[in-house]
Order: C-alpha cells, then sequence, then structure tokens
C-alpha cells in the first residue's frame, strides 16, 4: 500500500540532512495490522549500514532540545516540573518533550506525520479493558489514566490550559511508543527510525548511538532479499509491557524471554488473627523487633526471573504469620542456619497454593482457553486481542509454573 505525502517528503528531508543517510535499497511500506515499516527493495548484504540519523534530523524533538527551550522560554514551569516529578528525571524530561511537541510548530513535516489517534490501551474502551480483567496490567493502564490526568491538572491548571489534557495525553502516548532512550544515548524521537518494526528474531538489525558522530545508525545483521521487511529489536520486554505501550504484542507467549511477575490482591493481617491465640502477642512483637509491616494488601509475588523464584522476605513473613507456638519456640531455640519445621513449612505452602488458585479461579477464562483462542482464532483475532489473550495467559503460566514448583 503507498505511503502517505507528509512520509515521503519526510523521507526526502532526511536524505538532504547533513550526516544522515537512507539506504536507496530501503523503502517505506504500509503492512496490515502493523502500519507503517520498512521494507527492501533489492538485495541487502549483512552489515550494510541502512539508516543514520544525524543531530540534525533528531535533535529538534529531543528532550535536551526541549528543556533548553523550555528553560529560556518558562523556566518557572521547568521548575515546577522538575519539583514535582521528583527524583524521575524520565518522567520530567517525558513532561517537557510531550509540552514541546504540542507546543511545535504546526508546519513541522514530521510531527504532522505522527497519527492523531493511537489505538493504545490508554485510550481503549472498557470493552477492551474487560479482556484484562483480574490481569495485573489492566490496574497499571486504569492507574497511568488517573497519574497523568492529576499531573496535567497539576501542572497546568483547569482555567485554560496552554496545553489540552487529550493533547498532553496523546503526546505522552506518542513517547511511550516511539521514543528512543538508554543510559548511554538521548531520550528523543527519531524520524523515520521509528518505522522499523520490531522482532525478537536474530535476523534483526542492529541499533546503536554513536557518540562520536551524534548519531543513531541501523545496521543489518544478516542478507536481506527484495520484498523482506527490515526489524528491529526493541528489547527484551513482557507482554505486558508491549501491549501498555504498542496496543500489541509483538511476540506469542511462546516466543517470550521475560514474564512479568503477579501479584496476590488478598489483605493479610496479623491483627486479624484471634485473640484467642497465644501467639499473637509473639508474633506482634517480633514484627515490631524486625522492622516487618503488621499487614499487606499483596502479600507475595510470584517473579519469573528464574523458575520458582521466590520473594524471601514475602515468604518470611508469611511463615511467621501462620507459625503455631511450637514452631516460633524452635526458631527462637535455633540460629536461622536450622531450617523452619516441616510442619511450618506445609502450611504456608498450603497458604500461598490456595492464594493462587483462587487467582486462577478469577479470571473468566482458562489457560485451556486462551491456548485454544491462539492457536485456531489467531488469524481472525484483531491485534490488540490477541495481545490480551496473550498476557492473561502469560499470568496464568506463571500461576501454574509456581504451583507445580511448590508442589514438586
Amino acid at each position: 500500500m503507498a505511503v502517505g505525502h507528509a512520509v515521503q517528503s519526510l523521507a526526502r528531508i532526511i536524505r538532504g540532512a547533513k550526516g544522515s543517510f537512507i539506504s536507496p535499497k530501503i523503502q517505506v511500506k504500509h503492512y496490515p495490522s502493523m502500519g507503517l515499516g520498512i521494507e527492501a527493495i533489492e538485495p541487502i548484504d549483512s552489515g550494510e549500514v541502512v539508516f543514520v540519523a544525524s543531530s540534525e534530523v533528531w535533535r529538534e524533538y529531543s528532550a535536551a532540545a526541549a528543556r533548553s527551550e523550555a528553560r529560556q522560554q518558562a523556566p518557572a514551569f521547568v521548575d515546577r516540573v522538575d519539583s514535582y516529578c521528583g527524583n524521575n528525571q524520565r518522567m520530567a524530561d517525558a513532561v517537557l518533550l510531550a509540552t514541546h511537541i504540542v507546543m511545535g510548530d504546526a508546519s513541522d513535516v514530521y510531527l504532522n506525520s505522527l497519527p492523531p489517534v493511537l489505538d493504545v490501551p490508554m485510550y481503549w474502551s472498557e470493552r477492551r479493558l474487560d479482556e484484562l480483567r483480574h490481569c495485573e496490567v489492566r490496574d497499571t493502564i486504569i492507574n497511568a489514566r488517573q497519574v497523568y490526568r492529576t499531573m496535567h491538572i497539576d501542572l497546568f491548571g483547569t482555567m485554560s490550559p496552554i496545553v489540552s489534557s487529550i493533547k498532553f495525553q496523546w503526546a505522552l502516548s506518542v513517547l511511550m511508543s516511539r521514543a528512543t532512550s538508554g543510559n548511554a544515548q538521548p531520550f528523543t524521537l527519531i524520524p523515520y527510525f521509528e518505522w522499523f518494526n520490531h522482532s525478537h528474531l536474530p535476523s534483526a538489525c542492529e541499533h546503536s548511538y554513536v557518540e562520536r558522530d551524534d548519531s543513531f545508525v541501523i545496521r543489518t545483521t544478516t542478507p536481506h532479499a527484495a520484498k523482506d521487511q527490515l526489524f528491529i529489536n526493541y528489547g527484551d520486554h513482557t507482554p505486558a509491557t508491549y501491549l501498555r505501550h504498542y496496543g500489541m504484542c509483538f511476540a506469542s507467549i511462546e516466543h517470550s524471554r521475560v514474564l512479568d511477575p503477579v501479584s496476590m490482591h488478598e489483605h493479610v493481617s496479623f491483627l486479624d488473627l484471634p485473640d484467642s491465640d497465644d501467639s499473637k502477642p509473639i508474633k506482634l512483637q517480633l514484627l515490631r523487633a524486625l522492622g516487618w509491616p503488621l499487614e499487606k494488601a499483596r502479600p507475595f509475588t510470584i517473579h519469573m526471573t528464574a523458575p520458582g523464584t521466590r520473594n524471601q522476605l514475602d515468604w518470611d513473613w508469611l511463615r511467621l504469620y501462620v507459625a503455631t507456638s511450637d514452631e516460633l519456640r524452635h526458631r527462637e531455640c535455633h540460629p536461622t542456619s536450622v531450617p523452619w519445621l516441616d510442619s511450618n513449612t506445609h502450611r504456608v505452602q498450603a497458604l500461598v497454593k490456595d492464594m493462587c488458585e483462587r487467582r486462577l479461579a478469577k479470571y473468566p477464562s482458562t489457560a485451556e482457553d486462551d491456548y485454544d483462542l491462539l492457536r485456531h482464532h489467531k488469524t481472525t483475532l484483531e491485534p490488540w486481542h490477541e495481545a490480551c489473550v496473550n498476557v492473561r495467559l502469560g499470568e496464568k503460566l506463571v500461576l501454574r509454573g509456581f504451583l507445580d514448583q511448590l508442589l514438586a
């Protein structure tokens, strides 16, 4: 499918910018369900540089430029943003760059090439979000909406703000889905660069920031034939992260290298232990001595950085919660190198097992349902729906994997 006039104009501008380069072997193409992408129009060898964005191309759309311009024109606003964001320098930069984008030149070719509507969860209907019912990411999305709305009011006020709430959230969503950043590179939007879609496969092109030249470079890692799409790797993120940023998952759950942690959303309080329990005073005393909380709304979280990995502090907190007087006496009479009694281990395992099973029972679909949907109906699923199924299936696999390890 042919691309629009703005895209073609932008490509011509970049080709004419000092220090920039777009290989004559590639072109921008519209791909169904993926939007714009980069296609090889003739064979490309491995190791070829296919794109270079010099600072002349991207500097105007960087956080550094936004901060510098705002410091000159509205220093009080910069101070307010920095004070509001505190130690979160990246958020402060994002706010300034988002404001910079919204207030940019109305005739700017690149800004005009940005989509006026983004199909990301920030704007999803309740019907769509319902596909993520009881998933961690749904709470994250809803909380982010409220955080951004509150941030806009606090920073811009409510009386005829210079940047509307709708435009502000749009610009933040643009940055979330299109900006590049890293410890050793600028936080910036890069025209044309963003049209390279993501792939986790080894054939993806490598991209880097070359500090010496102040440029972003994309180079092939394998040969490409004509008509091949060229990809880059956005990084090893979880399906939920891809969903939040892009409104889709770029890989099925089978190819996901990392999965999000899953928390048990159950209120557990030592204060709810019956007063008739003679171990309660001892437990409360130990909690105070250790500086541990009396209660938790999320008493346990499963992290899948390694199968079966536990948060030891959470585990020990729950051990204390379920301990009997005999188990506490055993703990007090032996050094920490001596394990708890088996009875305590069985009891805390039973508690966590029940939590995991209750969490699994909350989902409106089973893991088998989700597998079946992805296996037999993948071609008919819209990208947003497929992403939701992958995310919720990922959570169920984390829970089931932990249960399997727990019961082994």
